[in-house]
């Protein structure tokens, strides 16, 4: 493999020059320039610690947890950090806490901790208990986040806080049934584009088997899918990560088992949204005409397609709707043929594609209307009695020709 490793630091656990254990999650690269991280165990008590690192090893302990009391509140953090808006750092605890069922913490890059948290199980006033995953800050610059297990149903939660700590718990997952179908998220949750949060359940759903779910700020669950094991509508089961948002709009994830092997899968998932739209390059110019071309993906509502075309790539005077509205989930590829162009200019289009939930435009491209080749005349050479070499000058324009 291509590729020179250097170990940049050794835990030692309890003690020693790097004190931690067990770092569980990815680093995060500070605004400083330096790496934040955890480890679930280690530092002086075992519970785990906060760590700061240099780009070039430089490792500094910033807090050691101290478990259900003490300066630093918390233990074993199985997540990652984020870096607020604010500049700090937030993270969780998986136990730990006034009642060791886990925190959320928010930690100085100088590493003065504020436990802002402390989860209180199936009741109580934050409701929740062991949160497995990190959080996410929203574009509202509070924090999301699920815990594992805990609130009304003992099945986990899904929560957001205050910058400075106000939980406020959103969903209390259900099983099997009810109002909120899933259990036991051991994913954090991802911030669409639209706004909405994406997670998945490990447990629950009507197969018991885990879940894909959509939820608002304010809360309102839906249950996007419901894993089906090893056959069935929706192949996969116990998902265990969070889903992403790729540039297609799509959502992207894995299933730690099922399938046809009951190995796992990977996964793509539409959601009801705006359009989108995957171009192809012209086809079939000539010296007037030129077919253009793109795939739309309706994304579960009905959608037209317009193709607005000009000479400048800032203006579109000409617009032209392509019928019929299309709707589903799959790709549909549209296109028409243009003509009425000048030979050798260069035109400029977007196509637009508009549901519901909004309007997508597409990049502007252009295409070079072919010119018309140009044939010289010169001179006859070489002349003899009988035979003459005829001479000239052909210019393709940039385009293939046949003389």
């Amino acid at each position: 493999p291509d590729g020179e490793l250097t170990t940049l630091v050794e835990f030692t656990g309890t003690a020693g020059a790097n004190p931690g254990s067990g770092p569980f999650a990815r680093v995060v690269q500070g605004s400083d320039g330096n790496f934040y991280g955890t480890t679930i165990q280690g530092g002086a008590s075992g519970f785990g610690t906060v760590f700061r690192m240099t780009p070039g090893g430089g490792l500094t302990t910033l807090v050691e947890f101290t478990g259900t009391a003490g300066a630093n509140p918390g233990s074993y953090p199985r997540a990652g950090l984020v870096q607020g808006s604010d500049g700090n750092f937030y993270g969780t605890t998986s136990g730990g806490g006034a009642s060791s069922l886990g925190t959320v913490f928010g930690v100085t890059p100088g590493g003065e901790l504020t436990t802002l948290v402390e989860f209180t199980g199936t009741s109580g006033a934050s409701p929740g208990s062991s949160p497995y995953a990190g959080l996410v800050q929203g574009s509202d610059g509070n924090f999301y986040g699920t815990t594992w297990v805990g609130g009304a149903s003992g099945y986990g939660t899904a929560f957001k806080m205050t910058p400075d700590g106000q939980l406020t718990t959103l969903v209390d997952f259900t099983g099997t049934a009810g109002a909120n179908p899933g259990r036991n998220p051991k994913a954090g949750l991802m911030q669409g584009s639209a706004g909405n949060f994406y997670g998945t359940t490990s447990g629950g759903g009507a197969s018991n088997l885990g879940t894909v779910f959509r939820m608002t700020p304010g809360g309102q669950l839906t249950t996007l899918v419901g894993f089906t094991g090893t056959a069935g509508a929706n192949p996969g089961s116990k998902p265990e990560a969070c889903v992403v948002e790729g540039s297609d709009g799509n959502l992207y994830g894995t299933t730690s088992e099922g399938g046809a092997s009951n190995l796992g899968t990977v996964f793509r998932m539409t959601t009801p949204g705006k359009p989108g739209i995957n171009l192809f390059p012209p086809e079939g110019l000539t010296t007037t005409s030129v077919d253009l071309l793109c795939e739309i993906i309706p994304r579960g509502a009905a959608t037209t397609v317009s193709l607005d075309y000009g000479s400048d790539g800032i203006e579109f005077p000409n617009s032209l709707v392509i019928p019929p509205s299309m709707t589903g989930y799959q790709e549909i590829r549209v296109g028409r043929t243009l003509s009425g162009f000048n030979p050798g200019s260069t035109y400029y289009y977007r196509f637009r594609a508009t549901n519901n939930f909004g309007e997508t435009v597409g990049p502007i491209q252009s295409f070079a209307i072919l010119s018309e080749p140009t044939v010289t005349i010169t001179a006859a050479g070489e002349l003899t009695p009988t035979s003459a070499r005829l001479q000239g000058q052909v210019n393709a324009r940039n385009h293939d020709a046949t003389v």
